[in-house]
């Protein structure tokens, strides 16, 4: 049944369509300042791997992004604009050794923004004539890059705060899906470096990579749908 799991929130994470209308916009002659709904979780990153953001069909290097004021800044001049568009996050799965080995072969571009689903799975499976299959024991992550120069303000700024953004439009529509049920509260977990750990003067990292996550578990019912 886990792989029923697997693939019901590979293709949950794959449906979401991150969009918001646009409410304002100015430029400066060089860059655009649009004011939107929900920025969700868009970024500015450093070249080379820069971030974008659809708006209205064509994608725009982020400059920068103000997550108290939904205020996002791109690269261009955009004269009218109705919507935005975030890429939605990458999905991955496994235990944390085997995702790390397929992550490694993997391009900065292709890895973050990710939702991890942590494997092995517990189920409860539904012995009664029921609408739900199973209730799976669900470990998953929001994580995103950091930069090693950052300070403690700059890893709440600069990616846990976009990844709460993301992580509370994932609950929006996890709770509404059809095919799911929650069958618990979200027990929620903030952790700026996550799973750094320093032995001898070595540090490990997960995935081998600079990331704060924010951990959720839960317990998930999968209804037939």
């Amino acid at each position: 049944m886990s792989v029923l799991v697997v693939n019901r929130f590979r293709n949950f994470i794959s449906s979401l369509v991150l969009e918001s209308d646009v409410i304002s916009l100015s430029d400066d002659g060089t860059d655009t300042t649009l004011i939107v709904g929900n920025v969700f979780h868009a970024r500015a990153i450093p070249a080379p791997n820069r971030r974008v953001i659809d708006v209205d069909g064509t994608d725009y290097e982020v400059v920068s992004v103000d997550y108290d004021t939904n205020t996002i800044v791109v690269s261009g001049v955009i004269a009218s604009a109705i919507k935005i568009t975030v890429p939605n996050p990458f999905y991955w799965h496994g235990t944390l050794i085997s995702t790390a080995n397929e992550i490694e072969c993997v391009q900065p571009n292709d890895k973050c923004p990710m939702v991890y689903l942590n494997e092995i799975i517990t189920e409860d499976l539904q012995r009664k004539p029921s609408s739900m299959i199973t209730i799976a024991q669900i470990r998953i992550a929001f994580a995103d890059f950091y930069s090693n120069d950052w300070t403690r303000f700059d890893h709440y700024e600069k990616a846990i705060t976009p990844l709460c953004n993301l992580a509370a439009f994932v609950f929006s529509k996890l709770d509404k899906h059809s095919c799911f049920r929650l069958e618990s509260d979200v027990r929620q977990r903030i952790v700026p470096k996550w799973g750094e750990i320093t032995r001898k003067g070595t540090t490990q990292k997960t995935f081998n990579e600079y990331l704060d996550a924010i951990e959720w578990e839960f317990d998930l019912g999968i209804c037939e749908c």
